[in-house]
């Protein structure tokens, strides 16, 4: 069974995949930077081309790969479930947990790469704060389809531990 894991942008589903893959001794899979590897561009390159149109097709078909795998955790795109049916892929295709995290710690955590982030460039931290609210109540039904909602707190640091003792005693993983 693979773990996908899924969230807003800055919610750690990297973060986290790569220390619960350690901890579990699964393989770790980032979807992002999997489509990079594969495609030989970066996102930011292929979501210009057509404003994210190809991108998403490519992050459907690049998604489905992922059923070659077994035992692997898979941090997705924060926009991921929110297309193609992709959120009902996943549940059909293995388990989902959404890190569901405050506005505040994301927009916290985003601030700090801002640079890496072209989707808030030029947005002062009320704008980011909004635009953020905005964003994931639109995203909030597709996330919430998932097997296990983990609910952060800010400064909550035993996300990995918590997790990785649910997909032990659990799901034996």
């Amino acid at each position: 069974m693979n773990i996908f894991l899924v969230g807003y942008m800055g919610s750690g589903k990297s973060y986290v995949g790569k220390r619960l893959a350690m901890a579990t001794q699964a393989q770790f899979i980032d979807l992002d930077d999997y489509i990079e590897a594969n495609e030989g561009e970066s996102i930011s390159q292929i979501w210009a081309k057509d404003n994210g149109k190809q991108f998403r097709r490519l992050e459907r078909l690049y998604l489905k790969r992922m059923r070659q795998f077994d035992r692997a955790i898979i941090a997705t795109g924060g926009g991921t479930p929110c297309f193609f049916k992709n959120m009902e892929w996943m549940n059909t295709n293995g388990l989902t947990v959404y890190l569901k995290t405050p506005v505040a710690l994301l927009v916290n955590r985003l601030i700090m790469e801002i640079d890496h982030r072209p989707i808030l460039a030029n947005k002062t931290e009320e704008e980011i704060t909004a635009f953020i609210t905005g964003h994931l109540a639109k995203r909030e039904s597709f996330y919430g389809a998932s097997s296990v909602v983990y609910d952060q707190k800010v400064g909550d640091e035993s996300i990995v531990k918590e997790l990785f003792q649910y997909f032990k005693d659990v799901l034996h993983f």
